[in-house]
């Protein structure tokens, strides 16, 4: 539309200078001039609008960006925050199986210094066998007490 408008303007002013109308032609050229001014200054409030439009949905798209960025640096730190604590329990682990098995060699060695099994002994790694420690300690309390009768009801290390 303002294409149109313009090129009927340039016409009009065409048409007067060609007929020797100056004065009619300068104004013509002047109000073609405002006309572009206004159009202009209309344009750049237009884009003044968008920009500042533009603006606020990049601002927008930043802070959720970074508002995710900061949820996923939290849910890695929570992780690792678990990540320590399940290898310092397992540490804890390890160390207490550490000592529960030299524990377990200790009681062993003493156990076999005080009593020689006439045949291989079996297994004390079942869940229902008798460890070492608590072998050491049934032969520590016979010794100590020598009861006359000793009931068990076992068919592993406990009745070797």
């Amino acid at each position: 539309m303002a294409l149109v408008a313009s090129a009927l303007l340039g016409v009009a002013i065409a048409a007067a200078a060609a007929a020797g109308w100056q004065s009619l032609a300068t104004a013509l050229i002047g109000l073609t001039t405002t006309l572009a001014l206004l159009a202009f200054m209309q344009l750049r409030r237009r884009l003044s609008v968008q920009i500042k439009d533009l603006a606020k949905r990049f601002d927008a798209a930043q802070d959720r960006i970074l508002g995710s960025v900061e949820n996923e640096g939290r849910i890695a730190a929570d992780r690792q925050g678990s990540l320590a604590a399940g290898q310092r329990r397992l540490a804890g682990d390890v160390t207490k199986i550490q000592r529960e098995q030299t524990a377990e060699t200790d009681a062993l060695l003493q156990l076999f210094r005080e009593f020689e099994p006439r045949a291989p002994m079996p297994s004390a790694r079942t869940r229902w066998a008798m460890d070492p420690t608590g072998l050491l300690e049934v032969l520590f309390l016979i010794g100590r007490k020598q009861p006359k009768v000793v009931l068990e009801l076992g068919s592993g290390t406990s009745s070797i």
